[in-house]
């Protein structure tokens, strides 16, 4: 490594604008905020700069002083505005081969600012399309995770297939960024409404059963909407002391679940009108609904893990290892479950995601976020966090803040196996 002090002014502003850059990248696409500040510091240890940095999900500041800056800088900050976090995998991955290619001298910070940006400006590696089917597919399978039988997984797919068709449309027209959320939540709810008098039709004549739960359905098309991710890592900021960035994230996701629960709201407000209309008359839960087969698990599970490695950009190579941490946190889940209850349940599924991620990370030199993510998705709060907003909502306080205090305890369980793994099986690097 060439002393800070020996390089030449140009060189010296290299370093510190590509730790600035990089952090924002890996900002931007889902690292959390003690994440980032691992890999950033690990850099600036490397390259004898001395870094301090502050994230909120909007933002990013990065300070700067002693022996990295030129002859008599006291010391030097930068400000990055984050547009809008995002989770992308292939992109986070491609920021990990940077990192470490600058770090190890193979490119020049220069260059590793122009790699930054190329990363940035590229396009996924998967098409729009297959991405709009994936997110039918998805809700299909969580509809299943969620308790619900045949009927339930088909008018969830439906739902999820609409959602998918908006998610197309939406970024054609940038105003609908802010109000993506409730319209698309509006979307799914009145899609399922409409829908499930002919999927309860079909059921009938297919005998899959003779009941629908459509909350069920509805629940598992709003699935990639419902922000249990933000959720989580604003428990874990706050967890490790990140506290700025933390509430921020939570007030974001509190605020997300209210937009939701509107959006919710209306949709079956209106679809229930329009069947009133036309004289259909809407089906209710029923305590006589069939259980759901036990063989579409064994369906579902590879579904699901390969669907939300592909809604988030995951690689292609990365798909089969995405599925094997998703099962093994999944059969953990189950299992832990049914012996301890739901909140340990959730406990040890993280571990065994967190376990398996650092295992992948350390055997293939990879950072462990490609399959930790995926994994964690059906056992993050964000469920539970949508049914106590529209359970409040519905004019049941008690059992909306019961619900509330089980998001609250299933966050922490989630975010105490996931540290706790780190400390079982140290990961590779931050990511």
């Amino acid at each position: 490594m060439t002393p800070p002090d020996t390089l030449p002014t140009a060189a010296r502003d290299a370093r510190l604008r590509f730790v600035h850059v990089l952090g924002a990248a890996l900002q931007r696409y889902g690292a959390p905020a003690h994440r980032l500040e691992d890999v950033l510091m690990t850099l600036c240890s490397q390259w004898g700069l001395e870094g301090h940095f502050f994230s909120t999900p909007t933002a990013l500041i990065s300070s700067f002083s002693g022996s990295g800056l030129g002859e008599g800088e006291q010391g030097r900050s930068y400000l990055h505005r984050i547009p809008g976090a995002e989770i992308d995998l292939g992109k986070l991955a491609k920021l990990d081969v940077v990192f470490n290619d600058a770090a190890d001298g193979r490119v020049s910070p220069t260059e590793g600012v122009d790699l930054v940006k190329s990363v940035v400006a590229g396009a996924s590696p998967w098409s729009s399309s297959l991405t709009t089917l994936c997110f039918a597919a998805t809700s299909g399978a969580a509809a299943r995770f969620f308790g619900g039988g045949l009927p339930e997984i088909l008018l969830a797919t439906i739902a999820g297939l609409a959602l998918g068709l908006f998610a197309l449309f939406t970024p054609r027209q940038p105003r609908l960024h802010h109000v993506f959320e409730p319209l698309g939540a509006l979307l799914v709810s009145l899609t399922a409404t409409l829908f499930a008098p002919l999927v309860l039709k079909l059921s009938q004549a297919l005998d899959w059963g003779h009941s629908l739960s459509v909350d069920q359905a509805t629940l598992g098309g709003l699935i990639v909407l419902v922000p249990g991710f933000s959720l989580t890592i604003a428990i874990a900021e706050l967890a490790t002391r990140n506290l700025v960035s933390g509430t921020a994230r939570l007030a974001a996701a509190s605020m997300s679940f209210l937009m939701l629960g509107f959006g919710t709201w209306l949709g079956r407000s209106l679809g229930q009108q329009a069947l009133d209309w036309a004289a259909i008359d809407f089906p209710q839960v029923m305590a006589d609904a069939l259980p759901p087969a036990a063989w579409t698990e064994l369906i579902v599970v590879p579904i699901a893990a390969t669907t939300i490695g592909i809604l988030f950009r995951a690689p292609a190579r990365e798909l089969g290892w995405i599925f094997i941490v998703s099962a093994f946190g999944w059969l953990s889940v189950t299992q832990a479950s049914a012996l301890f209850g739901p909140v340990a349940g959730v406990f040890f599924g993280a571990l065994a995601v967190g376990i398996a991620s650092n295992f992948y990370a350390r055997l293939l030199d990879r950072p462990a976020s490609t399959t930790r993510l995926p994994g964690l998705l059906f056992l993050v709060p964000g469920a539970l966090g949508f049914l106590s907003i529209s359970t409040l909502m519905q004019g049941e306080p008690i059992e909306g803040l019961r619900s509330a205090f089980q998001v609250a305890m299933t966050s922490i369980a989630l975010v105490t196996g996931l540290l706790a793994a780190a400390g079982f099986v140290p990961p590779r690097k931050a990511l």
